[in-house]
């Protein structure tokens, strides 16, 4: 419905666009026939070729390779019917299809995934500072040099400075990549992808009107991301997702569409395990500048029923001594992302968690992050909603040093982010609560107050005042006496 709408479907011009619409319309309730009819479509589009009088675009990029139409009833097609006839598709926001795959999972098959939605605004609290900030100060400083090249000659030294800064930073965008290592239906690799090529376009926009020329189309597009995804439909879902995003953003742009196939393909977003292969070992991570993601919510209490008391027992013994035993699910992720940069991997890192992640046995990744690498930005406890459910969440990004802009913490700008996501107005571990010790004075003195929590504990808080009571009582018999 999307290509019919955005006039992708017909190679060339046809007297009847809606091709798809049509065969809606002419099978009415037959779903037999509705279903032939739509498995040729879908044949002419993996392939590229005719179907019936009309010339099919080739699409496939992966996405046609297994042509296997759903049963379909007489419902089925009214909802189509109505669906292609009254709704224009070319608005569709691809953010959407987080909360079809959410919604469609069953509800038994959620819990294990952790599956849950990624709202846009979330998303860019991390991408800014991972993505855009970086890769935007570095155009400001190949705009420097075609500033001061304004006038010159093209052979003069300035002008050659700056048309290798040029298209050394179109070649910097190219190459990029973004890895996101729990990508559900893709939309961090959306965004980040959008977020790539409106820096390209808002480059060429610079270069053109200080009179370099104009660059012929942008380069930055589905290349430039890498997933990985557990649940198939997830991935496919993705790959959807970031299909659509860049054909919407080149028609909104002006820019021309990939052709031959208009699906590029996709192989970057792999249907995996993102932490143990199938023979127990670790799984590697592709080699990314960036790595985002929300990662699955799922505690250490119910991982083994979620996850399976099997899996979780292998998985615990996989990452002994580099994750803590009762630590969250989430935890694997964070610890993965700081191994990747500091074996030179990756660049920068941006996760997503619960809030839990600032103390007990969760905090220990990120005190093994603050140890080699820098917290520079992060929001220690914002609103979420998952499944109807409010939930606390922290969104953390790490790199091995701090970006010229500085630490942020929740909006504002701080001198040191530490691991429990507390600030400090300088660099200095003053006022770093994680790094408090027992205090050796209190040693065999101290003990822990009365806690109102049941029966026993009630007994223990009254037994001191029983024994004082007591011993009022003898003290009053011995005088007395």
């Amino acid at each position: 419905m999307y290509a019919e709408d955005e006039g992708l479907l017909h190679e060339g011009i046809s007297d009847d666009p809606q091709i798809f619409t049509a065969i809606l319309k002419s099978a009415r309730d037959d779903a037999e026939r509705a279903t032939k009819r739509i498995a040729n479509l879908f044949t002419a589009m993996r392939n590229g070729g005719a179907y019936g009088n009309d010339d099919i675009a080739w699409f496939n990029g992966g996405l046609f390779t297994i042509i296997d139409v759903p049963p379909l009833v007489a419902d089925d097609l009214a909802a189509l019917r109505d669906a292609a006839q009254k709704l224009d598709w070319r608005a569709i926001d691809p953010t959407i299809f987080g909360t079809l795959f959410e919604r469609g999972l069953d509800p038994s098959a959620r819990a294990p995934l952790g599956a849950h939605y990624t709202d846009v605004e979330t998303i860019a609290k991390l991408i800014r500072p991972l993505i855009v900030e970086p890769l935007a100060a570095e155009w400001e400083a190949a705009k420097s040099l075609l500033i001061k090249a304004q006038g010159k000659g093209p052979r003069s030294a300035p002008h050659k400075a700056a048309m290798t800064a040029f298209q050394g930073y179109l070649e910097r965008l190219k190459s990029f990549r973004v890895l996101d290592p729990a990508c559900g239906s893709g939309n961090f690799l959306y965004l980040s992808m959008h977020a790539l090529k409106d820096l390209e376009h808002a480059a060429q926009v610079d270069a053109e009107l200080l009179g370099f020329g104009r660059q012929i189309g942008i380069e930055t597009g589905p290349a430039n991301i890498l997933g990985l995804e557990i649940n198939e439909y997830a991935a496919e879902l993705a790959r959807v997702t970031v299909w659509i995003g860049d054909i919407q953003w080149s028609q909104r742009n002006g820019q021309s569409i990939a052709r031959n196939p208009i699906l590029r393909t996709l192989d970057g977003i792999q249907h995996r395990d993102a932490l143990m292969n199938a023979d127990g070992s670790e799984t590697e991570w592709p080699t990314a500048d960036v790595i985002v993601g929300n990662p699955p919510f799922l505690g250490d209490k119910k991982m083994r029923g979620e996850l399976g008391a099997e899996y979780t027992e292998r998985l615990r013994k996989l990452y002994a001594g580099k994750v803590p035993g009762g630590a969250d699910l989430v935890c694997y992720w964070f610890h993965k992302a700081r191994e990747q940069i500091l074996c030179g991997q990756a660049q920068r890192s941006g996760l997503v968690s619960t809030n839990s992640i600032r103390g007990g046995a969760n905090r220990k990744v990120l005190d093994a992050i603050a140890e080699h690498l820098v917290i520079f930005n992060a929001w220690g406890d914002e609103d979420w909603i998952n499944d109807g459910a409010a939930v606390r969440v922290s969104l953390v990004a790490f790199a091995a040093t701090v970006p010229e802009g500085g630490a942020w913490l929740n909006g504002h700008q701080v001198g040191r982010i530490n691991p429990d996501l507390t600030a400090t107005a300088t660099t200095e571990n003053s006022l770093d609560l994680t790094k408090a010790a027992r205090l050796l004075l209190n040693a065999g003195c101290a003990f822990i107050g009365g806690m109102k929590k049941g029966i026993r504990n009630l007994v223990w808080v009254l037994a001191p005042w029983v024994f004082v009571a007591i011993t009022f009582k003898e003290w009053i018999l011995v005088l007395d006496g």
